[in-house]
């Protein structure tokens, strides 16, 4: 999948990463009958989005989500609006994404003192 740069900014220090996601515009669209393909294209997005940190993180790199709930947010809201046999059909893609999400914030959590 191509990026754009306005997806990915690096700051002054070039120590702190910023990473946009940048939704799909029918995503922001309230229209009830959006494409599951653009749910799954976004959920795609979303989840190279936390692969991308998660590898920024393992180089050392401090990383920047801000906005990234309220993305997860939209997904989930457009999830709720499908039929509902399309929405089953995205329960596997929403659980494997949310692993991802427990699995960077895990990596960004300091470890306990001693342990």
């Amino acid at each position: 999948m191509v990026r754009s740069e306005d997806e990915r900014r690096v700051n002054a220090d070039r120590k702190t990463l910023f990473i946009f996601v940048v939704p799909n515009p029918c995503m922001q669209s309230a229209d009830p009958d959006m494409p599951l393909a653009s749910i799954r294209s976004f959920l795609e997005d979303l989840e190279n989005a936390i692969t991308v940190a998660r590898t920024l993180l393992e180089d050392g790199h401090a990383i920047d989500l801000t906005g990234f709930d309220r993305m997860v947010g939209l997904l989930c809201a457009q999830t709720l609006d499908l039929p509902p046999a399309d929405a089953l059909g995205l329960r596997d893609d929403l659980i494997g994404l949310l692993s991802a999400v427990d699995a960077l914030a895990c990596a960004m959590t300091p470890p306990f003192p001693g342990a």
